[in-house]
């Protein structure tokens, strides 16, 4: 892969947060900056200290708007939440607190396109970003700090609360007008065992199988492909707009002949690989692979933009922390699934740096 453009930090860890196809932007943290860099215009656009640590951030389904879980210090226990409107970037950046939240994400939901779940101490909400006015809202039960994990069915969403610290789980019931508690739901509490995401205005929904594998359902284009092999796990994707491109990461349990001891001074065996995958679903083929020997510790975020072609990923072993990157003729696989043989596949494990931009940040 050719090296681009990279961003980091001498003192700090830089991380990519996210990226937002729709409106071209890729969205960093490093320490208490949160940075914002256009795609359009080639170079960072906001560049600011006031929302202090930003943890992580969602995209609300229709992509208009970003939110933010960000805290005053970095042993604060409760997030501060706050909205941004992502067509005022173009101008300047302007958010909006909507208070404090005790769970450790903010999800989106595909029947609310504007719209948050939120867990507060007290209560679940669900926000309208563009109003700021709660849609739903029900009474929770514990006041503790909270996991929160969405399955998305086609009359009702599940939402599974685990309660940090206490051995007790809830699930609440959403659908398009109402929230209601699940006294008792024990189909739900496997929830890696099989699961569904909605995109697209609910006209593109990957699931997973219980072999492992992704189902992907598309309306749109009306097709149906099947990502699945035997001794593969995979892990929730994301779908470019168009629909045509998903990326992923994907566990490969190895084969006698290929496990060897780790690195001292654990000396753990070995037993898995782990890849990011871009897959082609048009050709319903691979395009890319990236294995967890790239850089150090592999690539712990990895996205793709269809217009551009280009990678982003964060690479934590790496000086620069995030890079944006190109693939080259020698990177792409362009395979089916089942025609690839991982033992003699040839994977990069660095970049080509010649040329590339570095960015550094102060980091507070």
């Amino acid at each position: 892969m050719l090296r681009i453009k990279e961003f980091g930090s001498k003192l700090y860890t830089t991380h990519l947060i996210g990226f937002n196809e729709k409106y071209r932007y890729l969205f960093l943290s490093c320490n208490t900056r949160f940075v914002i860099y256009s795609l359009d215009l080639e170079k960072i656009i906001v560049e600011t200290k006031e929302l202090q640590w930003v943890e992580n951030m969602t995209f609300t389904a229709d992509w208009n708007y970003a939110v933010c879980r960000s805290f005053k210090t970095n042993k604060n226990q409760l997030a501060d939440v706050y909205i941004i409107d992502m067509e005022n970037i173009k101008t300047d950046l302007t958010y909006e607190y909507i208070g404090k939240a005790a769970c450790d994400t903010v999800w989106k939901l595909s029947r609310f396109p504007s719209a948050i779940l939120l867990v507060r101490n007290k209560c679940i909400e669900i926000i309208d970003c563009k109003t700021k006015q709660i849609i739903l809202e029900i009474e929770n039960r514990f006041h503790l700090y909270k996991a929160l994990f969405v399955n998305e069915g086609e009359i009702e969403d599940i939402l599974e609360i685990t309660y940090i610290g206490k051995e007790d789980r809830d699930y609440y019931g959403i659908n398009g007008t109402s929230i209601k508690y699940f006294r008792e739901m024990k189909q739900y509490n496997e929830r890696y065992t099989a699961w569904k995401r909605y995109e697209v205005d609910r006209r593109l929904a990957q699931s997973r199988l219980l072999s492992g594998g992704i189902e992907i359902n598309d309306q749109i284009h009306r097709r149906k492909i099947i990502l699945e092999r035997e001794n593969l796990d995979f892990w929730e994707g994301k779908f470019s707009l168009s629909g045509d491109y998903f990326w992923t990461k994907m566990i490969r349990k190895l084969e006698k002949d290929e496990i060897l001891p780790g690195m001292p001074p654990f000396y753990d065996v070995i037993t898995d690989k782990r890849y990011n995958v871009l897959y082609d679903l048009r050709e319903n083929k691979i395009v890319h692979l990236l294995d967890d020997n790239f850089g150090n510790f592999g690539a712990h975020q990895y996205y793709y933009d269809e217009r551009t072609e280009l990678l982003f990923v964060e690479d934590g072993g790496y000086g620069f922390n995030v890079a944006i990157c190109k693939i080259e003729d020698s990177d792409v696989i362009n395979q089916r699934l089942d025609k690839i043989d991982f033992k003699k596949i040839q994977l990069a494990t660095s970049t080509n740096n010649q040329d590339c931009e570095s960015i550094l940040f102060k980091g507070h």
